[in-house]
């Protein structure tokens, strides 16, 4: 073997480990790169559907030998606002069929309460509180509607009650449907 031989041999076999380093650096080359990480975190709250909002009682006032019906849906009316952003169901729990003395004697005072909604300028037709469902659907937004509760008592009720103040609680119930 020559001089050159030998050299071009050595270079060969130079190139050849260059080539097979580079090839192994290639293949080996996504282990050793360092990953990077990086974490996106979806959120969204849910305003709730409905909120009730008012005051104001339902007020019989002062009665003698007569009997009286509040409208539920006129001015003395006790009125609750319902603002809702979902369809809702209005229902009416605890409700009385008599108010007790406030004194913590005697009798029950006979009542019918009824109870109306108002969407728009329009009022619902008005309805025995106890059973009733009053269903109010959202539209392209959030949807506001007026809650009338008003009633009667008979004259028969008040000839036969004893003199004092009588008061009865009612509960608006405002579920998602």
């Amino acid at each position: 073997m020559t001089r050159t031989t030998r050299i071009t041999d050595r270079v060969l076999r130079m190139v050849g480990a260059a080539v097979l380093a580079a090839s192994a650096a290639l293949v080996l080359a996504p282990g050793l790169v360092q990953a990077q990480a990086s974490q996106v975190t979806a959120t969204a709250t849910i305003a709730p559907y409905a909120a009730v909002s008012g005051s104001g009682d339902l007020s019989f006032g002062v009665l003698d030998r007569g009997g009286i019906t509040v409208d539920p849906t006129g001015g003395s009316a006790a009125q609750r606002t319902v603002n809702f952003n979902h369809n809702v169901r209005v229902t009416f729990t605890g409700v009385p069929s008599a108010l007790m003395p406030t004194s913590g004697s005697g009798a029950g005072l006979p009542v019918t309460l009824t109870c109306a909604v108002r969407t728009g300028a329009a009022w619902s037709a008005a309805t025995d509180c106890a059973g009733a469902e009053l269903d109010l659907d959202v539209g392209a937004t959030t949807t506001e509607a007026t809650l009338g509760i008003g009633g009667s008592i008979t004259a028969a009720a008040v000839t036969n009650a004893v003199a004092g103040t009588y008061e009865g609680t009612l509960t608006i119930v405002v579920t998602a449907r």
